[in-house]
């Protein structure tokens, strides 16, 4: 039944795309509340499962995602044309550059989850299974935080690949430039308050916190705040096209991490040197992107990067300063670190407004706040 539901997700692609393509994430939203509300439903109805609840929850998740699929289908039908019934017409120029482009990504993702399981199995074979849960709690921490980013570049997205198509460069590398700072600003608003309240946070989650587990969510999450431009470059890149040497590039640094990390344990490192290396390669990975999508798409590289490190860098400096004071000299309790996490988010919704958005994206915001309050009251 799982491979079913793979073969169910896989055909649901084109429609998704769809979706996206025509910007309509109002459907994403109702359709994911009724996917949530289904499998909800699937896991009380598995407690009176009278047979073996294995095959119960194998057989209900097919049924979900055969739902899900037939309302993704049922949608993209009735709204959009190009998902009607059409002659076939078969481009083969097209279908050529389509296969080159998929082979490119696929290479990309497959090289993505060599990296992540070829990580979990040298740490496995060095440190053992406590080291290895280690990883695999920061990894959820992380991808909690990671799904929440791209949930909102899968709105700004299309929009990039638009003004590509339309050739208006300008407009093309303001938006690059506006989901690198946002996607960053959006990481950040978590990072902050987990980072500096890490233990207590880990604590009330797990009864017994593994070793290395407070030092590898802290690194992953530091990960993830320089990993948060590669959405909008990467989309910059493939509306391109030109993916084939940026892969290649961006496919051998990644994973140029297993043997580095192999290396830093056998002349005995701790574990933590895995994440360090892993760090400086995203360091690198990001500016190859950057130079890769500045030559592609025609963008000033320097004034990108000056624009992109003076606004991020000084919200990041200024966010950690009130909470990270806080922490040091309050008492250490639950009360205490759950206001040092609001206090936190708070930081960083302040000076971001301050520091890191232009004058015309801040008009446009308190327009919109006002705009929520004058409907609020109505």
């Amino acid at each position: 039944s799982d491979l079913e539901t793979m073969v169910t997700s896989i055909v649901s692609v084109p429609y998704n795309a769809a979706i996206i393509a025509n910007e309509k994430m109002s459907a994403f939203a109702y359709i994911s509340i009724i996917e949530v509300s289904l499998k909800l439903m699937l896991v009380l109805l598995l407690v009176y499962s009278p047979v073996d609840k294995l095959i119960t929850y194998s057989a209900l998740m097919f049924l979900v995602s055969m739902i899900i699929r037939l309302l993704y289908g049922w949608y993209c039908k009735r709204h959009f044309e190009e998902c009607r019934a059409v002659k076939l017409k078969v481009d083969k120029t097209v279908i050529m550059q389509m296969m080159a482009f998929s082979m490119w990504t696929i290479v990309g993702a497959l090289a993505s989850i060599g990296h992540g399981q070829g990580i979990s199995i040298v740490m496995n074979l060095f440190f053992g299974v406590v080291v290895n849960a280690a990883y695999g709690i920061a990894n959820q921490v992380n991808q909690v935080v990671g799904n929440f980013v791209n949930n909102f570049m899968t709105a700004l997205n299309p929009q990039i690949i638009k003004t590509y198509s339309a050739n208006q460069l300008k407009e093309m590398h303001i938006l690059v430039s506006r989901g690198c700072r946002m996607g960053f600003f959006l990481v950040l608003f978590f990072v902050v308050p987990i980072i500096i309240e890490t233990p207590a946070l880990l604590g009330l989650w797990l009864k017994e916190v593994p070793d290395y587990t407070v030092d590898f969510v802290r690194l992953v999450l530091v990960i993830t705040l320089f990993n948060s431009f590669s959405s909008p470059l990467s989309a910059a890149q493939g509306a391109t096209g030109n993916i084939k040497n940026y892969q290649i590039v961006l496919t051998t640094l990644g994973l140029l991490h297993i043997p580095l990390a192999w290396l830093c344990f056998v002349q005995g490192l701790n574990p933590n040197y895995a994440m360090y290396v892993y760090l400086v390669i995203v360091i690198l990975e990001q500016s190859f992107r950057i130079i890769f999508v500045s030559h592609s798409i025609s963008m000033h590289i320097i004034p990108f990067i000056r624009n992109l490190l003076l606004k991020c860098g000084t919200v990041c400096c200024f966010s950690f300063v009130v909470p990270a004071i806080l922490h040091l000299y309050l008492p250490n309790n639950i009360v205490i670190s759950f206001s040092i996490c609001i206090i936190g988010a708070l930081s960083v919704a302040l000076f971001v407004f301050i520091f890191g958005i232009n004058s015309d994206e801040r008009q446009g915001l308190v327009k919109i706040i006002k705009n929520k309050i004058s409907r609020f009251e109505k």
